[in-house]
Parts: C-alpha cells; structure tokens; sequence
C-alpha cells in the first residue's frame, strides 16, 4: 500500500476502479516519504517518554550517574568532571554527554533535567528508524523497509531510552555508520569511503565498543571482494585490485592501528580509561562458551525465524550469481557486524563477577540487521535450499540449549541483570514455571514450533512470519516495561527521600556537602540497607547541588570499603580527622549512615535510606 507499486512478494489488492479503498491507497501512495518516517519516529518518541516517565529515577548506578555528573559538569564548568574530579571521557564517550548537556543549562532542578535528558533520548533512540528505513531501502520495497523501520523501533531495549545512559545516541549512529558502510561497499569510490570512515569515527566516540565497526568494515570488504570475483570467475589479480579500491580504508585501518598500539603503550593500564581492568582478567577457555550462550540469546530477542533466516542467507552468500552486489554488501556488513560485536561483548563477559550476566545492552545494535536479513530473504522469496534449510533450522532450534538459565536468572533487578533485556520475561517467569528443566522444556518448545513455521510456511503466506517477529518483540516488551516500572518505584522509595532537595534546602546557598560510606562499625555483614545508602548517596549528589563529592570509607583495623574508580577513599589520620591521600577533606556538612558516627550536629534525615546530615564542627569531618 505504502508503495504505490506493484511488488512481487506482496502484489496490491484487486480493487475495482473508482472504489474507495483504491482511491485511498492512491492517497496515500502520495504522502512522502518523511511524512512518513516522521510519523514513526514521533510515535515512537511519544510512547517512550510516557513510559520513560515511570521510571523517574536514575536507578541504574553508576552508569546513569557517571553520565549525569559528565553532562552537568559540562553545562556548569565547562569540562567533564564526575564526582568533582576531572575525567577523560574516552572509555565512555563524550558526544552524549555533550549532547544532553543543555537539560542541565535550561532548567531548575536535577528532576526537571532528568526529565528533559528522557525527552531527548526518546527522540534520539526512535530516530533510528530513519537509517533503518534507508538501509531497508538498498535492497527491499518501500513497504518492507518501513516494516523494518517500525520493528527498529520495537526492539525491547528501547527502554534504554528511559535511562541516562549513551545507549540512545548510540543505536542511530551504529546505523548510520552501518549505512555509510553499506554504500561504501557498493560502490568503493573515495568520498564514499571517507564518509563511512568518518560515520565510524563519530561512532566510536559515542560508544568505545563501536571500534569493532572497523574490523566489521574490512571483513565486510573481504567478503563483497572475494563473492564479487568468484561470481565472475575471475582471477587472483583481479581480486586483488577489487581489493585496491579500497586502498583508502585499508590505509586508515593500518594508521588507525599502529597509532592505537602506540597510544595504548602510552597509557599503559590507562588505554580503556574505567574498563581497562577486563583486559587483565579475560580467560580465552572461557570465550567459545560464551560465544555460544550470546548466539542463543540474540536468538531468543529477535525470535527463531529471524534468526534461522539470518544463518540460511549468510550461507547461501556463498553461491555465485544470486545476489547482487547491494544484496552482498548488505549480507557482508549484517554479517560482519555480528561476528564483531559478539566476539566482543563475549570476551568481555569471560571476567570473572559475582553474578554472571549476558549483556544484551552491548550488542543489541546489531538486531536491526538481522532483521534486515530476515526481510530480504522474503523479498527473494523465501529460498530454502533442503540440506542448507535443515541446517539452519537445527542451529537455530539447539541455540537457545547453550544458555544456562540457572545462573541469569537470578532475581536481580528485572528478574535478571539490568544488561539482559530478551531474558526478562523468563526471569519473571522462573517462579511459576518452577524447575530449570520445566524451564527450559517451555523454551524448547516454542523454538520447535518456531521452526516449524520457519521450514513449513509458504512463501505467499510468509506475512505470518513477519508477524511472529512483532509478537516476539511485544511479549519481550511488555515484561520489560512492567519490571522497569516496578524496579523504579522500589528504587525512589529506597534511595530517594521524601523531599528530594532535602540537603539543599538544609544547608542553604555555598555550603560544602560530602558524603561518606561506610562499612557496619561491628564488622557484620553489610546488608541491603547498608548498601541501599551507597546509591542513596548517588542519589543525593545528583538532585542537590551542595554535594560535591562522595566517598567510601577505609576504617583503622583495615576494611576496606568497595570502591567504585569515580569514589574517593576517606581514611582516618590516626587523630579522627578524615582525609583523602593523606590531605584532610574540607566540608561543612556530611551526609553519612549510622555506620559513621561524626563529631557535629544532626540537622536533617532521610527518613527512606537512613542517611543523616551532620553539620560539623571545625573544616571537616571528624570521627566522634
């Protein structure tokens, strides 16, 4: 309808001349393109700040903290600071903050800019159905490639929008560096190149981890190079110089590598900035396990049929003479992609933690061009070549068997980690199901029936497949919306007070606030309402201006807090005077638990986390 075109997947319907469903379709056959693709993105915009405002309270920590302290020091000081130290912004970008920055310039209070921050990510994150749209359109019908755009905007990890966190910013730039990437490989013409080159650069500073475009890039090229010479039949030089017209790209990766190596020998430990340490701790036995659970569960968000389509089209690549060179360039970058971003986010994964968790929140980018896979091999009409079909099917039914649920679905935050959005609903789940073999039968099961429509339906009916897809994402979503809501409220009554600006309106104008954590006195176990104060503290420095810094105290006898890189450690200097690295810390007031007994004057409470504000006597905190 939307294409105002005959289309060989979906002809038009037979209406008679003059009626009135004719005449509609014409009308609407007319409607531009971007009256269209802005409808979308408002749409979508429009329901994610709605949902967003459920969620009114930073609860992610300290990610949605890092990001705030960035922007607002950006917007007051002119420079990134978190926690009132300076900070390279390198591990974590410094386009979002940037870009979120004016919430902070034009409005009153940290609750109004948190706010506004939503606002922009909700516009931001739904604008990714543009150059999904545009992507769509390289190789599929205008009423597919707004198919595409609309599940774009579906995917459940659209809550991030919610959350002040670069996941916004990043889902539109990674596909429109994938986009640049994709026209690059079509036609490998210098400007072409230098724009996906710069798509990338701009990528990499939204998210660190968008550096595994490059290697997608180059792999990409190999792959549109050697299908492009073995479906002509030519010869190893020829190959060769397809491979020098990309002699650009293949000359900035070499750059951009040794300049890496000799930066990162420059900064030693320092290169990944926050999340350097992993580099220290990854278990290269532990990779291939990993790799396989992250494949299950990106089977599991974007659905069986997809993802089975997705692994039949990467292997019918290899056929020559039946793709085109837009089809190859876009099987090549999907695939890619993939390959790089899993391999990624799975050695990141092979640390060692507490809890386990999958980080879908990494890698989620890529389902869009699953999806867009999954499309093209309907437009083709849905091949499905007997032993290749069979194949696929198999891989993609024993995916999810990889996953062990028992350790993911722990009861965290959503029933799972925050970072695990297609693993939710069996999170939540996982208590009326029972057992993990009860479990996982349901899983099993639905899988084989998914791959039963993915080998049995025919092609004039795939539009059931399609809509498998949509009902996938929306049960995946419905759980996720609902446990975000619930998780906020549970977090604004535990961390936040019952007048937010408590401190404030407390101190009053140019006092120094601190806040300082602390261990049980006793030496017992630290509780949930110990550590429910920790992000309590977060909590008060982003809603009140006073609070300049935080810290974690290291008592006398040696127990030491758990300290996050952005806290700073208050030890005692043997006379009660708490200081940091051996210089006394300068404060009017402290905000602190009954764990930390203070020399001074209680003159307020948080009545939900316990925190009390003492007004001290003399410059600094003193023990009592």
């Amino acid at each position: 309808m939307l294409s105002g075109r005959a289309d060989a997947t979906y002809p038009p319907l037979p209406y008679e001349e003059g009626s009135r469903l004719k005449n509609a379709e014409l009308v609407l056959a007319r409607i531009p393109v971007a009256v269209w693709l802005i409808g979308i993105v408002s749409l979508s915009a429009l329901f994610r700040y709605w949902m967003a405002r459920s969620s009114p309270t930073p609860w992610i920590m300290p990610d949605e903290y890092i990001y705030a302290e960035l922007s607002r020091s950006l917007a007051d000081l002119g420079h990134f600071s978190v926690n009132g130290a300076g900070m390279a912004t390198w591990s974590y970008g410094p386009l979002y903050p940037l870009l979120i920055a004016p919430a902070w310039i034009f409005t009153t209070s940290a609750t109004q800019a948190y706010a506004v921050i939503q606002l922009i990510n909700s516009v931001l994150m739904s604008s990714a159905a543009v150059f999904a749209y545009l992507l769509g359109r390289r190789v599929l019908d205008k009423q597919l490639s707004f198919f595409l755009a609309v599940l774009t905007v579906l995917v459940p990890s659209m809550v991030y929008s919610s959350k002040a966190m670069t996941e916004s910013l990043a889902y539109p730039v990674f596909l429109a560096a994938v986009l640049a990437i994709a026209v690059a490989l079509e036609k490998s013409s210098h400007a072409r190149q230098l724009v996906a080159l710069i798509a990338i650069g701009i990528a990499i500073l939204t998210r660190v981890e968008m550096v595994m475009l490059l290697p997608a890039f180059l792999t990409a090229i190999a792959f549109v190079t050697a299908l492009g010479a073995e479906s002509s039949g030519e010869s190893r030089p020829t190959y060769l110089a397809r491979l020098r017209s990309f002699q650009l790209t293949l000359c900035a990766f070499g750059t951009f590598l040794l300049g890496g190596i000799g930066w990162s020998l420059a900064q030693g430990s320092e290169v990944l900035g926050a999340h350097g340490h992993w580099l220290h701790v990854f278990d290269l036995a532990a990779l291939p396990g990993w790799l396989l659970i992250y494949i299950g569960e990106l089977y599991l968000y974007v659905g069986v049929v997809p993802f089975a389509a997705f692994v039949l089209m990467l292997a019918l690549a290899g056929r020559p003479g039946r793709l085109s060179r837009t089809q190859t360039a876009i099987l090549g970058i999907a695939g890619s992609s993939f390959l790089w971003f899993v391999l990624l986010i799975a050695a990141y994964s092979t640390q060692p933690r507490a809890t386990p968790a999958v980080h879908d929140r990494y890698v989620f980018y890529v389902v869009p061009l699953v999806l867009l896979v999954f499309l093209l091999w309907i437009t083709l009409g849905a091949p499905r070549p007997r032993r290749l079909t069979l194949l696929a099917a198999g891989f993609a039914f024993l995916a999810p068997a990889a996953i062990p649920f028992s350790e993911f679905l722990n009861g965290r935050a959503w029933g799972v980690s925050s970072s695990t959005v297609a693993l939710v609903p069996w999170g939540l789940l996982k208590p009326a199901l029972g057992s993990h073999g009860v479990l996982l039968a349901v899983i099993m099961s639905l899988s084989a029936m998914a791959v039963a429509a993915f080998l049995l339906v025919a092609p004039k009916r795939v539009v059931l497949l399609r809509f498998v897809v949509v009902l996938n994402f929306l049960f995946i979503t419905l759980f996720v919306l609902a446990a975000n809501t619930v998780v906020a409220e549970k977090a604004k009554a535990r961390w936040v007070a019952p007048n937010p600006s408590w401190i404030d309106d407390a101190v009053g104008p140019n006092a120094r606030v601190v806040g300082i954590w602390a261990e049980p006195a006793d030496g017992s176990p630290v509780t949930r309402k110990v550590w429910d104060r920790w992000s309590a503290l977060f909590e008060d420095q982003l809603l009140n201006g006073s609070v300049t810094r935080l810290y974690a105290f290291e008592d006398a006898h040696g127990l030491v807090a758990l300290t996050h890189p952005f806290i700073g450690e208050a030890a005692s200097d043997g006379q009660g005077r708490l200081g940091e690295s051996g210089e006394p810390i300068s404060a009017d007031y402290a905000v602190v638990g009954p764990e930390l007994a203070l020399s001074g004057t209680e003159v307020a409470t948080d009545p939900n986390s316990g925190l009390v504000l003492v007004k001290l006597n003399g410059s600094g905190p003193r023990l009592r």
